[in-house]
């Protein structure tokens, strides 16, 4: 008898365990991101379209971080479902308004909010988006309205051409350079089908 207590309080402890560190496990991402996010916005000024914190009622949370390492880029990216109401707030705040960082040896890092375009649809090399009908342009890839194209876009790990189609990307900033190898840029990938919204920056 005195047995069988001993195995069912072994067994409730587990339990109790595994519950402790699985509520850990789901109120540390909101604190570590809210943590991280205060300090790099704080250093890097790029970071101003990260959501202070993870908003309130978003689920299927992740944060990532790749620190840049060598020649290596690194990047930071945040994902979640969330509803309508907060993608929207996403158009109204971000689109039309886009972060632009320079730099140059008299001036120093340089940073400046542009009006223009910068919400873009990705439209097959197969189905051209035609942006002038007279000036027989057409163009493929990630494309505004204006018909200017934007490489890279990072996307959702797991997302292909075929995920595209109900997909808006605002890119929120840049780092244009002539160097290929430094071009940065970071943005707000929005997929209407389900509801994910995924925050990334290159640094």
């Amino acid at each position: 008898m005195e047995n069988v207590n001993h195995k069912t309080k072994k067994k409730l402890i587990m339990i109790i365990l595994l519950v402790v560190a699985g509520i850990v496990f789901f109120v540390s991402t909101p604190i570590r991101y809210r943590m991280k996010i205060k300090e790099l916005k704080e250093e890097r000024p790029e970071f101003a379209f990260f959501p202070d914190s993870i908003p309130q009622g978003v689920s299927h949370v992740k944060w990532f971080q790749l620190p840049s390492l060598m020649q290596g880029e690194g990047h930071r990216e945040l994902s979640f479902i969330a509803d309508d109401e907060y993608i929207q707030s996403l158009y109204d705040t971000h689109a039309y308004n886009k972060f632009i960082e320079t730099y140059d040896r008299e001036n120093g890092r340089q940073y400046q909010w542009i009006k223009g375009d910068n919400v873009y649809r990705y439209y097959p090399y197969d189905n051209p988006y035609v942006v002038d009908k007279i000036m027989g342009y057409t163009a493929s890839g990630w494309v505004n309205k204006e018909g200017e194209e934007v490489d890279p876009i990072h996307t959702p790990s797991g997302q292909d051409v075929s995920d595209y189609a109900d997909v808006d990307v605002i890119i929120t900033y840049e780092y244009p350079s002539d160097d290929i190898d430094y071009y940065d840029n970071g943005g707000i990938y929005i997929d209407h089908k389900t509801n994910l919204v995924y925050f990334w920056l290159e640094n």
